[in-house]
């Protein structure tokens, strides 16, 4: 039985063999493959799962997002998603939704800046974080570390997020 898969074919190279002779390199995948160990390996990852339980995107918003930033016309991106096929009503509204929550998430930065409650050294932290947690997919750390690393973001968000103030009654 032959399943029915989408496959994406890009031209890679032609090859000038004589003046009247090509070959042409095509690269062939298999979209849905390729969009399902995406997500696949975002649950598998200690740190991404844990920062997507606490971010403001839903499971649904980051496939809708990781789904639309593949190449493609909008009917395959909306069958990427690890749902199956959606409609375009419904991948176009989660999609804004998760891009609003990233939205949002950057002017409340901005925010607090303005006011003066997010210190330039607080921001450059944040940005130090950022550039620590992008390295760290390449050292492949041990479970032990990682859940050190996990403890360090809760502890630097509640600081920055101001819990640890202390209130005088």
């Amino acid at each position: 039985m032959i399943e029915n898969v989408e496959i994406r074919i890009k031209l890679q190279n032609i090859y000038k063999i004589s003046e009247s002779r090509f070959v042409i390199h095509f690269c062939i995948t298999d979209t849905k493959t390729i969009q399902s160990k995406m997500l696949e390996e975002i649950r598998k990852d200690l740190i991404a799962s844990f920062l997507l339980r606490k971010s403001a995107l839903t499971d649904a918003q980051l496939d809708t997002i990781l789904a639309s930033e593949t190449e493609g016309n909008l009917d395959s991106k909306r069958g990427l998603r690890e749902t199956g096929m959606v409609s375009k009503g419904s991948f176009g509204r989660t999609l804004k939704q998760g891009e609003e929550n990233i939205k949002s998430a950057l002017y409340t930065l901005f925010l607090l800046s303005y006011i003066d409650l997010a210190s330039p050294e607080r921001l450059a932290q944040f940005v130090r974080t950022t550039r620590m947690l992008s390295q760290l997919k390449s050292v492949d750390p041990s479970k032990e570390d990682l859940l050190k690393v996990m403890e360090a973001l809760e502890d630097f968000v509640e600081q920055f997020a101001g819990e640890k103030r202390k209130l005088i009654l």
